[in-house]
């Protein structure tokens, strides 16, 4: 199977929404991607909204992608609506053995 070319990419699921996972979700968000977070704490967008509103403004100085935007990002707990329309998957998930192997077929 032929990988896809990265540069064609518009749209991003993170998997896990803790600091490293909102790190990335923000940080695709600032190169103009759309992103759907999946986490399964039903407090995971309010993090991430309180993650996105204290890096914005740095992001904002070093320079915003043309088109990007909070707006494109959604929050969801649902593996299959994250992942399904996805160019690139970025996994963030704890690092525990247990919880990988659960994890990683679910995304597959």
């Amino acid at each position: 199977m032929a990988r896809p070319d990265p540069s064609k990419a518009k749209r991003v699921a993170c998997v896990g929404g803790g600091l490293i996972g909102g790190g990335w979700a923000a940080h695709f968000l600032a190169r103009g991607f759309d992103v759907a977070l999946q986490d399964p704490d039903p407090g995971a967008g309010a993090k991430l909204t309180r993650l996105l509103d204290a890096a914005w403004p740095f992001l904002e100085e070093l320079g915003l992608t043309p088109g990007a935007s909070r707006a494109r990002l959604r929050v969801t707990s649902d593996m299959a609506e994250a992942v399904a329309d996805a160019d690139f998957i970025q996994e963030s998930a704890p690092e525990r053995l247990d919880l990988k192997i659960k994890l990683l077929p679910q995304i597959e």
